[in-house]
């Protein structure tokens, strides 16, 4: 028998002081450590990457949702599980503050919540090497940006699974069977894809339910669990709803993103724009590569557990049922894709997969033994498993493998074998763990140094992101008081004009402008895709766009950019002038905003939520 016997015995009272001696107390602390660390070697990679659009509107509504003229209407309102968490940080603390604890706060969540899951259901060795993979793995980081939804989404599935695994351990499963529906919701109205996720929570119950009682759970208890966790779920929606309409919004706040969610799934030449027809060279492409090394060997591992768990006498079912799972939602994905369906483009259409296939890779771990915990203090091994997932972020220690990116790709899939190999044949031997933490930490630097390994390191010459960040933000609210609703400024910039520093570190404005825009949610003066046209060759719908109560608003550092816009304008029959202007600096480059208008400069700050 596992150590799930002894979890249920109720939970005695602890003061502070026995709280802090208890050993997964001081195991979260230090998995919570692990993204702290890596942020004091460098920032960078906190930060939603400048040129991105989605994660930046997130932002703009972290900072205007109370506004319901702004997004009016955009099927992203329907995100409010990490909108309205978000609005609430970004008004209680300054934006670069808010911008650290959510998201340090639910990568840390995520890690401490999977901990307390795994070594519930197997082991704490076990639950705290592959949280610290967890912790560090920078596919999990950022999923299209670290402002995207995806952030928040995994946060909540695992505390759904945690909750709906202590549900049966405890006396109080109605409460925890309601909070799970509860966080379950949260993920599918942060990432909807999570309802692929429903049949495995159902099937990681009744297995659950089994070990533990060795029975399978009566339809009495099904029916009732089951009326408690939608109880949670249909709660959180009519609270988020009743919070929609408090501001002025719709009370069915998810409907647009379901309507476009069907769209696509009905006709998916929709998606065309993203959806990349896997090909001969397809996996060998270390753009795919780096996040579906790990995936790949994790199912190749679960379909070589479950085979021999059925040669073997005595299977660990808890083990075996994970690994079923990931088998399970693996297949869904590859099958979504062969429908045509963006499953598994990279990179945060494949999110959902990752706490899976985590779950599963503690699993593999816990194969061949019902490993329990010795009570030993081994926080001396988890130090030196929590540095050795850490250090070849921090130092780049992927690096030296770069100069050869034609086979880059191939040494990722073999680490990551390596590392699914040495966690199945661990036999309780935290060196086996060790090995197999290293080769993950190593195969995830070097797979992250073509992508965003540079951002994570101690010594990276161009980092900007931070300052970047703040030039955004700063830009969004200059310009926010010059019209009365964002939608009445227009952008334009030049699509060749480059930033750079003294250093060579560049940034094009063509990153910046559309972050831009879509932070605010600004309208461009002209469609900038395939590119913004040139000032000279601005068509004449751009030019009627300019009343008295419109503006256009100018990213540059050369003021000719400035007077050419003029000078089309003046072409046309329109004199505009600049009517505000402020100096951008990020920790690296600096640049001019102009307002370019009809009318002398009367920035609108009275209205509530707007220049503030």
């Amino acid at each position: 028998m596992t150590n799930l016997s002894e979890m249920m015995r109720p939970m005695r009272a602890m003061t502070l002081k026995s709280l802090l001696s208890d050993s997964n107390t001081r195991n979260c602390l230090l998995l919570a450590a692990i993204p702290i660390v890596l942020s004091i070697v460098n920032s960078s990679w906190l930060y939603s990457v400048v040129g991105y659009l989605d994660p930046w509107m997130n932002v703009g509504y972290f900072l205007h949702y109370r506004d319901p003229t702004f997004g009016s209407g955009n099927y992203k309102i329907a995100r409010l599980s990490w909108i309205i968490p978000g609005f609430i940080s970004y008004h209680v603390f300054r934006p670069i503050v808010a911008n650290y604890l959510l998201h340090v706060g639910y990568l840390a969540l995520s890690v401490i919540f999977f901990y307390l899951t795994v070594a519930r259901l197997f082991s704490q060795p076990i639950a705290f090497a592959l949280a610290a993979c967890l912790a560090v793995f920078v596919p999990f980081h950022a999923s299209g940006g670290f402002d995207y939804q995806n952030t928040a989404a995994g946060t909540y599935y695992i505390m759904a699974f945690y909750l709906l695994t202590t549900a049966l351990l405890s006396d109080r499963a109605r409460w925890r069977m309601i909070a799970a529906g509860a966080a379950y919701a949260g993920a599918l109205h942060a990432t909807i894809a999570f309802v692929n996720m429903a049949p495995i929570l159902a099937f990681h119950g009744v297995v659950l339910y089994r070990h533990i009682f060795g029975r399978l759970p009566s339809w009495r208890f099904v029916s009732t669990s089951t009326l408690w966790f939608l109880c949670g779920g249909v709660a959180l929606t009519l609270f988020l709803g009743l919070v929609n309409v408090a501001v002025g919004r719709d009370f069915l706040f998810f409907k647009p993103l379901l309507d476009l969610v069907f769209s696509f799934v009905k006709d998916n030449k929709h998606q065309a724009s993203w959806f990349i027809r896997p090909s001969a060279h397809w996996l060998a492409d270390m753009a795919y590569m780096r996040y579906l090394g790990v995936g790949l060997a994790v199912l190749i591992g679960c379909i070589a557990c479950v085979v021999l768990a059925v040669l073997r006498s005595r299977p660990n079912p808890i083990a075996l049922s994970l690994q079923i799972q990931y088998t399970y939602i693996a297949l869904v994905w590859i099958g979504w894709q062969v429908l045509g369906q963006t499953a598994l483009q990279p990179d945060y259409f494949a999110y959902p997969l990752y706490p899976a296939m985590f779950f599963a890779l503690a699993a593999i771990a816990a194969s061949w033994q019902y490993p329990k915990n010795s009570g030993q203090n081994h926080f001396l091994s988890y130090l030196a498993l929590a540095v050795v997932v850490t250090a070849p972020l921090a130092f780049s220690l992927g690096d030296y493998l770069s100069r050869w990116p034609q086979h880059a790709a191939l040494i990722v899939l073999a680490l990551a074998l390596l590392c699914v190999g040495l966690l199945a044949a661990n036999g309780g031997r935290l060196v086996l763990i060790l090995a197999g933490v290293l080769s993950f930490a190593e195969m995830n630097a070097l797979a992250a140094v073509h992508s965003a390994g540079r951002h994570y390191a101690l010594v990276e010459p161009c980092k900007d992101l931070a300052g970047a960040y703040r030039a955004l933000v700063d830009s969004e609210r200059f310009l926010a008081r010059f019209v009365r609703s964002t939608s009445d400024m227009f952008l334009w910039y030049n699509q060749s004009e480059v930033l750079r520093d003294e250093a060579g570190c560049e940034m094009p404005v063509s990153y910046f402008a559309p972050s831009l825009a879509s932070l605010g949610l600004f309208p461009y003066l002209a469609p900038p895709w395939p590119v913004m046209p040139q000032a000279d060759a601005l068509p004449q719908a751009a030019i009627s766009m300019l009343t008295s109560e419109r503006k256009i608003a100018i990213v540059t550092a050369d003021y000719s950019n400035v007077e050419a816009l003029e000078s089309r304008f003046r072409r046309a029959g329109i004199n505009v002038g600049i009517e505000g202007q402020t100096i951008v600096r990020t920790s690296r480059v600096q640049f001019d905003l102009y307002v370019l208008g009809l009318n002398a400069w009367r920035p609108v700050s009275e209205k509530p939520g707007i220049g503030k």
